[in-house]
């Protein structure tokens, strides 16, 4: 009796898709954080250089928790199967 392990595609499709979404949102917050703190060194005011700088250090700082969401993201488990006499069934744990 062969046993097949299988991934389902669409849990796959689901964790990259959710990876990519996430990364697409570090490098935009990353990318604001640029914008503000150019906008804060090249405004003549020096009552409006300020709230720029403090957003890029928000910005910033949000950036670096989606980072660590990111590197502690654990794909979520996949359900394991098998095929035994031409159907597929889930894999019983032993």
């Amino acid at each position: 009796m062969a046993r097949n392990y299988l991934w389902t595609l669409r849990q796959q499709e689901r964790v990259v898709s959710e990876m990519e979404d996430m990364s697409a949102k570090l490098e935009k917050l990353l990318t604001e954080a640029e914008d503000c703190d150019l906008v804060g060194r090249l405004a003549t005011d020096l009552h409006k250089r300020d709230p720029f700088k403090k957003l890029a250090v928000d910005l910033r700082t949000m950036a670096r928790d989606v980072q660590a969401v990111i590197s502690t993201h654990k794909p979520p488990q996949a359900v394991s199967h098998k095929i035994e006499d031409g159907s597929i069934v889930p894999k019983t744990s032993q």
